[in-house]
């Protein structure tokens, strides 16, 4: 009864990781303004913040923004930087400039 007990939960965890995991991948896709095609937006575990990356060669802006706070994120031509926000609210803003 046990074994069947801890099997159970595994498969209960197993499932939230896998719902969690589509909905943060879901989360960090939404993207509004004319630079969304060549911004992405990718949670780093290991840094604990997300990346955000442009890779065209033009200039662009991302607005990432909570309802604590805002970070701007200016990139350079196929350019990364770390946004200090842990979290922010759909959609987040890429444009050229």
């Amino acid at each position: 009864m046990k074994r069947q007990t801890v099997l159970a939960a595994l498969g209960a965890a197993a499932f939230a990781t896998a719902l969690v995991g589509s909905v943060q991948a879901k989360r960090v896709n939404q993207c509004e303004g004319n630079a969304c095609d060549v911004v992405s937006v990718t949670w780093s575990p290991n840094v604990g913040s997300f990346l955000v990356s442009n890779s065209s060669d033009r200039s662009v802006k991302v607005e990432l923004h909570n309802s604590a706070c805002g970070n701007i994120v200016p990139l350079g031509p196929h350019e990364q930087k770390y946004s200090f926000v842990k979290a922010y609210d759909l959609p987040y803003h890429a444009n050229y400039e």
